[in-house]
């Protein structure tokens, strides 16, 4: 048995996309998510991320009286809380942010990026020693 956090059945960078919608936020640790979608989505792959703002999504419950969804794991959760670690773990490109869709979700579009080994990051497209 597996859940989100460890796709055990799927190899390296063998999907086109994933969709995650109000799970995110419900991991413990929410770096090691990514990382684990990350490692089987192909270069070139979307990310595509629907979540709530923690914040906003209290001040929601509290203003109407909806239940709190105890799942939640992280009182500062938020669309920069998730970019900030895209930014940590590196392989992608956002392509796309909303930081409120509806009431108190954001969604974030990213694609990964191909693998471009330490010893080349320092170098660009002009840099004479690539030619």
């Amino acid at each position: 048995m597996s859940d989100g956090n460890r796709l055990n059945w799927f190899q390296d960078g063998s999907l086109d996309f994933i969709y995650s919608s109000h799970l995110l936020e419900d991991y413990p640790d929410t770096e090691s998510a990514l990382r684990e979608w990350l490692r089987v989505l192909k270069p070139g792959g979307h990310l595509i991320v629907f979540c709530p703002d923690e914040q906003v999504y209290r001040k929601h419950c509290q203003k109407t009286g909806q239940p709190y969804n105890e799942a939640h794991k992280h009182e500062f959760f938020s669309l920069d809380f998730v970019k900030q670690i895209l930014d940590r773990i590196g392989q992608t490109k956002v392509l796309y942010e909303n930081p409120l869709v509806d009431v108190y979700s954001w969604d974030l579009v990213c694609v990964k990026l191909a693998y471009v080994p330490y010893y080349l990051q320092s170098f660009t497209s002009e840099d004479s020693t690539l030619r």
